[in-house]
């Protein structure tokens, strides 16, 4: 891909959330007033791992781009670092879906966030399908404009 179709801070091809991505999930994310980020899709047939369930890799995509959503809301943007999940209970296809993810103030500190996650059904949004935890780390200013672009700048 030519750098001409990027730029940093648009994720027009991001496998996770691209609108020009054809294999994109369709998650859409809202930041809550509490900083909690929620996303929420229905995933199609072409996301299938086990007949009739999501493959734990499109999990861990959508539990990755939450936890950045949460960290994010921080108000600093960030890259994971490390990623831990426990898939609970299988993730169904074509069945509403919430993504969750917080932080707790305790997990934040100069450089780094500990937010945490779920995946669980619109319907049984207490049940988690999927628990995940993530260390994400606040990249230098110069990292941050080179990655982010604006879309990195806090304030």
């Amino acid at each position: 891909m030519s750098m001409a179709l990027s730029r940093p801070g648009r994720r027009m091809y991001s496998p996770a959330v691209g609108p020009g991505n054809p294999i994109a999930p369709p998650m859409r994310v809202e930041i809550t007033d509490d900083g909690v980020a929620v996303g929420s899709c229905t995933l199609g047939l072409v996301y299938e791992g086990p007949h009739g369930y999501c493959h734990g890799g499109i999990s861990a995509m959508l539990i990755d781009q939450i936890l950045g959503h949460a960290h994010a809301a921080q108000g600093r943007p960030g890259m994971t670092v490390a990623l831990s999940l426990r898939y609970r209970k299988p993730v169904p296809l074509q069945t509403p879906l919430r993504i969750t993810a917080w932080v707790d103030p305790e997990d934040v500190s100069d450089r780094r966030t500990g937010p945490k996650a779920a995946i669980a059904t619109a319907e049984d949004p207490d049940t988690a399908l999927v628990e995940a935890s993530g260390v994400f780390v606040v990249p230098n200013p110069e990292q941050v404009r080179r990655i982010f672009g604006d879309a990195g700048q806090a304030g």
